[in-house]
């Protein structure tokens, strides 16, 4: 053995002591021109045949489902914890109780088995209701037995027992004489007794809101003025709820002319920078068409709103070329559909769709997961990997699976870069080599192929 290649080698070996032995990729050479060139397929045993499935155990399936143990089954449930149990079907029994947590009785009836969806609780075992299939159980029987009960904790967590039970606590809903009265004439609309769920002695206004819809009073909107506090009068409950009759013109009012149609056919184009009113830096622009004189809706950048008091359309101006529209950070969470898999650049810690930090609970590095939602809460984007937990953008890359053999162009060695985009400083490979890749992405705006487990190389380098 050369000198050279003796001490690159020994180099490697006292390197290898420090590193996690999964990260060791083989034996280096000097190339000829002069940079450190594996010569065995990165991620793959030393003597491994060239093109193995980089990254995973000599022998494994190439493509193994993201996050889990090589040669599991692809599809793994989005967001368990590295080497959890997914989800899983189940069927239990439900336990309805009262708020002092006595069995309701007019509900021992309901035994019947329901297939539940259980995930992973705080102590580790798979039996956390999903509350969807709470909901589910209740409205099947809405208009029967239970009819006039609700849930009593709207955020509550339902567990399963050692006995498959689920303990559900419920509130029974109480009547109440509801009277409608017009705020400009003071005068009583209606007057109705509908089931409501009293909570200190008081409704809700979604809860009113749909008994507006039920007795056809939609033409009114509920006043700001209501407080919803329910009076008692030797037993009997009652409510007063002030409306307010939507305004429409009347007949005879004073109708302004038409304004003739423009004559001017030509289309102008108009460019909307969209501006935060917090910051005064624009966060994105747009381009909007249209005639002189035309509105055209404006769709708002992602994670924002339009600022108090500005209109969504804009009148096309011929004599303005550019206009500005301020925007503020969106409060509310906007959560859309997604389907894809994406990968961690670093350990990533798991928030709730308000903002808050999961306790307990987080994501590996260069770990692998299906997202099924993507979310923007105050300007900054996150994939939904479990029911209520995202990881931030910042954290992740998406990816593609692929399964497939490429080949280094001609000329000198070619660099590799890890997920973040930065270039590895000790590795590249050589011209005029072949290797087996599994995955694609994009990395500072390049298609880049994955060699080892966060090694990359750019397209551009491949013949």
């Amino acid at each position: 053995m050369k000198k050279t290649e003796s001490l690159v080698i020994t180099s490697l070996l006292f390197s290898a002591m420090a590193l996690n032995p999964s990260t060791i990729q083989g034996l280096v050479v000097q190339a000829a021109d002069g940079a450190t060139v594996s010569t065995e397929a990165p991620g793959s045993t030393p003597g491994s045949t060239p093109g193995s499935t980089p990254g995973s155990t000599p022998g494994s399936t190439p493509g193994s489902t993201p996050g889990s143990t090589p040669g599991s089954t692809p599809g793994s449930t989005p967001g368990s914890t590295p080497g959890s149990t997914p989800e899983t079907k189940k069927d239990i029994s439900f336990n309805f109780v009262d708020k002092d947590n006595k069995k309701i009785s007019d509900l021992e009836s309901l035994k019947e088995k329901v297939s539940v969806t259980l995930s992973k609780g705080t102590d580790n075992k798979i039996n956390i209701v999903n509350k969807k299939d709470v909901t589910e159980f209740l409205s099947k029987y809405a208009t029967g037995d239970l009819a006039d009960y609700t849930l009593a904790e709207e955020n509550a967590v339902y567990t399963m027992d050692d006995s498959n039970v689920v303990t559900v606590k419920l509130t029974k809903k109480e009547s109440v004489s509801v009277s409608f009265i017009d705020k400009k004439t003071n005068k009583e609309i209606k007057n109705v007794t509908e089931k409501f769920k009293v909570d200190n002695n008081k409704i809700t206004k979604e809860s009113i809101q749909e008994v507006l819809v039920k007795n056809s009073l939609s033409k009114y909107t509920i006043s700001s003025e209501n407080k919803y506090d329910i009076t008692t009068d030797n037993s009997k409950k009652s409510i007063k709820i002030i409306l307010v009759k939507d305004v429409t013109p009347n007949p005879g009012s004073t109708v302004k002319p038409t304004p003739k149609p423009s004559t001017d056919k030509t289309t102008y184009k108009t460019t909307v920078n969209f501006i935060d009113q917090a910051t005064k830096k624009k966060v994105n622009t747009a381009s909007v068409s249209g005639k002189h004189g035309q509105k055209v809706t404006l769709t708002v950048p992602e994670g924002y709103e339009l600022a108090k008091g500005v209109s969504k359309q804009l009148t096309v101006d011929k004599n303005k070329k550019t206009v500005e529209v301020k925007v503020v950070k969106s409060a509310k969470a906007q959560i859309t559909a997604f389907k894809g898999l994406i990968s961690t650049k670093n350990p990533a810690v798991l928030y709730s769709k308000d903002g808050k930090q999961v306790a307990n609970r987080g994501l590996g590095k260069n770990s692998d997961w299906m997202a099924d939602k993507k979310m923007v809460l105050n300007g900054e984007t996150y994939y939904g990997v479990s029911t209520n937990e995202f990881v931030k953008a910042s954290d992740i890359f998406e990816y593609q699976t692929v399964n497939t053999i490429i080949k280094t162009s001609n000329g000198v060695s070619k660099h590799l870069y890890n997920s973040k985009g930065e270039m590895v400083s000790n590795r590249a490979l050589a011209p005029n080599t072949f290797w087996r890749t599994d995955k694609t992405t994009r990395i500072d705006g390049k298609d880049a192929y994955r060699v080892s487990t966060n090694e990359w190389v750019f397209a551009s380098d491949l013949g």
